[in-house]
């Protein structure tokens, strides 16, 4: 199903795309959209008003995100299991190659026209040539699940195991903020990140984890009074954050 709401939230209309499972959608500000699934499965809007058209790629992967530099060229992610992980490049909607790693691939963003960033289990990898090549980094220790650049050079991912990562040089270096390995930090499954800035961001997980940080990620604080639901997606737009769960809810909190 694709979910869409005109006035703000209010009220939302549910369109069926298919039987199959949908795992991401990107849209850019023109209003092209694209979503992914299993099988390969492939969906475009060329407008905000048209109808979504399908496809089915070439190769027929489980396909766990995806993102679009223009109309014409984008990367999707995905794999089968955690034992093996694809990379697709797109150029006209189409596969044009296919790399395969060792370890599940989960997200996939752009940090500027070129530079790319992709995160799985136990796998960051970064390109600089729009996806031609891929080089993994020295990171580890936890299944990476999401990945966001608020700005070209500063970025942050989060882990399933809980750890939070942090890049200020376009993603050639990374830190941890936050060690999910650490016995004394383990077990909060963090799901998805988003920042409106270079300090300012949030971040959600299972068991209603929504925390946020006003400092790039140095002190995080608890947003408290949510409710005990696995968290799966965050995204903020005029200050306003729309979070989504694994129950089908879409909560909407206004944030200062």
């Amino acid at each position: 199903y694709y979910l869409s709401t005109t006035d703000g939230g209010e009220t939302w209309y549910s369109d069926s795309l298919t039987n199959k499972r949908l795992f991401a959608l990107d849209f850019l500000p023109d209003g092209f959209g694209i979503a992914v699934g299993v099988d390969g499965y492939h969906f475009r809007k060329e407008t905000e008003d048209s109808d979504w058209k399908f496809s089915r790629l070439v190769y027929w992967d489980i396909l766990r995100d995806v993102a679009y530099k223009n109309r014409t060229e984008g990367i999707a992610v995905g794999g089968i299991g955690y034992g093996s992980g694809v990379i697709i490049r797109l150029v006209n909607n189409a596969a044009t190659t296919r790399d395969t790693f060792e370890s599940e691939l989960d997200a996939i963003c752009y940090s500027d026209e070129n530079t790319v960033h992709a995160v799985g289990y136990g796998i960051v990898l970064r390109s600089t040539d729009s996806g031609e090549n891929w080089t993994r980094l020295p990171v580890y220790g936890d299944f990476y699940r999401a990945i966001h650049f608020p700005s070209p050079t500063t970025g942050y991912a989060v882990g399933s195991a809980g750890t939070i990562l942090k890049t200020t040089d376009a993603g050639a270096n990374w830190k941890k903020l936050r060690d999910g390995s650490k016995t004394r930090v383990y077990n909060t499954p963090f799901r998805d990140l988003f920042f409106v800035d270079e300090e300012r961001g949030y971040l959600v997980g299972e068991n209603g984890a929504f925390w946020q940080t006003e400092d790039g990620g140095d002190n995080w604080q608890v947003v408290k009074d949510f409710p005990d639901v696995d968290l799966l997606g965050i995204y903020v737009v005029n200050g306003v954050g729309w979070l989504v769960s694994e129950e089908g809810r879409i909560f909407r909190v206004a944030l200062e």
